[in-house]
């Protein structure tokens, strides 16, 4: 989300896909979102390589009759600027340096950890039907990769988000959010933190022991934590909201709704506070404004934590937000984020 000039709120989310803000496929200047060609390179489109594939593909390209897998021949290095795509799209790696990708030369993608898989899209398409927001005008492309692994990280995916604006508004007041559904296991048994410090959100359970419930598949006895990290950038606000709350603890709705909660405050417009259930004057509260909701460490019982409110678990959803401060035409923004489990 972000303000333009003139303070009008333009802003894209998406949680469960009950609505639309986001739409497959890159940024179009002419519109062409519904034209065949269109639809059939980019529609639904999630391109995917493993370092495997590239491997060979670097080490055969060159020999008569070599044909590249579909995950290398189709990769979207270049865009169609007939259609009102940019040139240069997907990362790749340009062996003869002719900007243009071609797997025949020797060409391949560009990407992070032993698999990858990578998608685009776009904000203008249609009507935002999740948020009713105004479109922004950006492309966004995400990296999601993995390494294989007999450590932690094997556990973890590793995101990267690149977030271009492809229009001509200038933005200030700009926030990038990430909405994280921490359910592990049993659902509606959670409990939800932060650590600024580490730049991090996470989740873990209410008790010792992940219950199965509602047909979801508890973990049992001693289950793990899930969490996130910002690797690239400091994180601004972290706060949740819940399912199961009455108003404003519930889920957001309108795009303001959205932007209270990027903005540290609560779907009605009031401050998240200190203490309590980070409402103001709620039991055990403050009046003291936050930027960081349960901050404090479950383990020892110091400082603020559902453990030390004893509040009743539940369905938990966080959202953290990182800093970023304005978007210019034709700029870039990058987010760098690790999403793992653990049971340590």
């Amino acid at each position: 989300g972000a303000t333009d000039l003139q303070g009008n709120l333009h802003l894209a989310a998406l949680r469960y896909a009950s609505g639309e803000d986001f739409f497959s496929g890159p940024y179009s200047t002419n519109n062409y979102y519904n034209d065949s060609v269109y639809l059939q390179k980019y529609d639904q489109s999630i391109w995917a390589v493993t370092r495997a594939e590239i491997n060979y593909h670097m080490a055969n390209y060159w020999t008569p009759g070599y044909v590249p897998v579909p995950s290398i021949a189709n990769w979207p290095g270049n865009g169609d600027v007939s259609l009102g795509v940019v040139a240069n799209l997907a990362p790749f790696v340009d062996m003869n340096a002719d900007n243009i990708y071609n797997p025949i030369d020797g060409d391949y993608p560009d990407v992070r950890g032993d698999e990858a898989a990578y998608i685009i899209l776009n904000d203008t398409k249609g009507i935002h039907t999740e948020t009713n927001g105004e479109p922004l005008g950006i492309e966004v492309h995400i990296m999601a990769s993995q390494y294989a692994s007999t450590d932690f990280l094997d556990s973890t995916t590793f995101l990267n988000v690149r977030v271009f604006n492809r229009g001509a508004q200038l933005y200030s007041n700009v926030k990038f959010g990430l909405f994280m559904d921490g359910d592990i296991g049993n659902y509606a048994d959670d409990y939800f933190g932060c650590a600024p410090s580490k730049d991090m959100m996470y989740f873990y359970n209410g008790d010792m022991n992940d219950e199965s419930d509602g047909g979801q598949v508890g973990y049992g006895l001693n289950p793990p934590a899930v969490g996130v990290v910002s690797l690239s950038k400091s994180m601004e606000t972290c706060g949740f909201f819940t399912s199961t709350g009455n108003f404003p603890y519930s889920d957001p709705q309108p795009a303001y709704q959205y932007w209270n909660f990027m903005n540290a405050k609560w779907a009605d417009g009031s401050p998240w506070t200190y203490g309590g259930w980070g409402y103001p004057s709620s039991p055990g509260g403050s009046n003291s404004p936050t930027n960081f909701m349960f901050d404090g460490n479950p383990l020892t019982g110091v400082a603020w934590s559902e453990v030390t409110n004893n509040n009743p678990p539940g369905d938990r959803r966080g959202i953290m937000v990182m800093q970023t401060t304005s978007i210019f035409p034709d700029e870039m923004s990058c987010f760098d984020m690790a999403l793992y489990r653990d049971w340590e």
